[in-house]
């Protein structure tokens, strides 16, 4: 459980989000066709870029 307290809590939930949308799209890339997966995986690719630099931001530590 997540103590909402905690000044990272915030960081922790908006990361959570990054990785929802991922997994939204992997959901969505496994039912599509070759020329929507590319596109898919472009989106993809992009969120966990957003997520590493949103990371390497707010999780300096780890």
């Amino acid at each position: 459980m997540i103590d909402t307290s905690h000044p990272d809590s915030e960081f922790i939930f908006r990361a959570g989000a990054f990785t929802d949308r991922i997994k939204n799209y992997c959901r969505k890339y496994i039912l599509e066709s070759f020329e929507e997966r590319k596109i898919t995986f472009q989106d993809m690719k992009i969120e966990a870029l957003l997520l590493l630099e949103f990371s390497e931001l707010h999780f300096k530590e780890i």
